[in-house]
């Protein structure tokens, strides 16, 4: 997630960074230091869960790169939900549950394909062109976590799935 914020910087000397953590900062810190970012162009703050949601209003996009793993197919990143219903686009990596499917059905984000400077920087060319739909973006990824990531449209449709099979 660092190579990749330090690409955006490089690239945008207007970008800023924020990284939102409930552990320690120090190893962000020194992650950032090592990639030669700036100090001053990256807040790091120790944030716990519940004002997570209202630091979102300040991002551009949400970075959700998570090591592809057997274990992570069947997965869903609670923050991808967080992100999209804050009207956050994302930038995400393959290999996540169905998330490169939403993200590219929906249009409220892009995916890594290759972790490195050339990948990054053809992700945040994608998102760039994402965010000239301004509002409309924001709106779409609002609409797509209510419509596919709602917890109580999820337990709905799992219960009357189960009531179908119970009957079948």
């Amino acid at each position: 997630m660092l190579d990749l914020l330090a690409v955006a910087l490089r690239g945008d000397p207007e970008a800023r960074g924020l990284v939102l953590t409930e552990e320690d900062p120090t190893p962000a810190l020194r992650g950032i230091a090592a990639r030669g970012i700036p100090r001053e162009r990256v807040t790091v703050r120790g944030v716990p869960p519940p004002e997570v949601p209202r630091w979102f209003s300040l991002a551009t996009a949400g970075i959700l790169l998570i090591e592809s793993a057997p274990s992570k197919r069947a997965s869903m990143p609670t923050k991808l939900g967080e992100f999209l219903a804050s009207g956050v686009p994302v930038i995400l990596s393959p290999g996540i549950g169905d998330t490169e499917a939403l993200v590219e059905e929906t249009r409220t984000g892009v995916v890594v394909r290759e972790f490195s400077e050339t990948g990054y920087r053809a992700a945040l060319e994608e998102l760039a062109e994402l965010g000239k739909e301004g509002p409309a973006l924001a709106g779409r990824c609002r609409r797509a976590a209510r419509e596919r990531l709602d917890l109580d449209r999820a337990v709905r449709e799992l219960r009357d799935l189960y009531g179908e099979i119970a009957c079948a």
